[in-house]
């Protein structure tokens, strides 16, 4: 996944709506391959851990790019290490609540979402999940997330009212959450016509347009603390459509963020972008 995403020329592109080229804006550093222990997730997770603890301890923000949603549990949690637990909300987008309560490994993609809220790593009332659908979505997971005071929000009540109306909600609730935001995006949340390469893939799903306009609203609005793309298997996908796809959405955020640093609104729209002026 991160080499298929580095092998590309759309990484930091310039802002199509601000017209702000992230890379002049922002200072993008490569940090490389974390280690990872292929036979083991477990084995991992201390030394992920420690590696995104370590990067947010110089200031920057962590951006993890690749692998597995189990990624999710390190990844929050080196965080959290240097700015505090419960200090910061969740946004995660997702197919997959990933709040398996009992399982045959100590920690996988099924479970990231639990361990953070179990270990009090990040509140449920400051986490906010869209896009739920699939075999994992069910009376007792979502019962579970509500007795987390979790924001949950599935493809049945996108479908019934309308993409719109949902981003509002969910945009009200990251405006009534912490001032800093961890932003996670599993692209099993985004269709398969669009991301074919998701490794756990699910029928239906999100708009490539919808993920990337949620995702650079709150990176514009709030202030983040880490980002992570995950579940790409680019060997999935024989065209560049799901890799140059991946990049939009971390594009996004990085868009998003060069335009708070600017000062400008969140929704700032560059009027050469809409008017020819003939």
């Amino acid at each position: 996944g991160p080499n298929a995403m580095r092998a590309t020329n759309t990484i930091a592109m310039a802002d199509v709506q601000s017209l702000l080229e992230p890379a002049e804006v922002l200072s993008i550093v490569d940090y490389g391959d974390f280690s990872v222990d292929w036979l083991a997730t477990e084995l991992s997770i201390n030394h992920i851990t420690d590696m995104v603890a370590e990067t947010a301890g110089t200031g920057a923000i962590p951006m993890l790019v690749g692998g597995d949603t189990s990624m999710l549990y390190p990844g929050v949690k080196g965080v959290a290490r240097q700015h505090g637990t419960g200090t910061f909300g969740l946004l995660h987008l997702n197919a997959h609540p990933d709040a398996e309560q009992r399982g045959d490994h100590t920690v996988s993609d099924r479970q990231s979402l639990f361990l953070l809220l179990d270990e009090g790593i990040v509140k449920g009332r400051d986490t906010v999940q869209v896009g739920l659908r699939g075999p994992a979505v069910n009376v007792e997971s979502l019962s579970w997330l509500r007795s987390k005071q979790v924001r949950y929000h599935t493809m049945a009540e996108i479908e019934q009212r309308g993409f719109d109306k949902v981003l509002k909600r969910v945009l009200r609730e990251v405006d009534q959450g912490p001032d800093a935001f961890f932003v996670s995006i599993d692209v099993s949340v985004i269709r398969p016509t669009e991301m074919i390469a998701a490794g756990r893939i699910a029928p239906h799903g999100m708009h490539m347009d919808e993920v990337t306009r949620l995702i650079r609203h709150v990176c514009a609005a709030k202030a983040i603390v880490g980002f992570e793309i995950t579940d790409l298997a680019p060997m999935l996908d024989f065209s560049r459509l799901s890799v140059v796809n991946a990049n939009a959405v971390l594009n996004a955020c990085l868009a998003g963020m060069a335009v708070r640093k600017r000062g400008l609104d969140p929704d700032y729209i560059h009027p050469l972008v809409l008017d020819h002026g003939q």
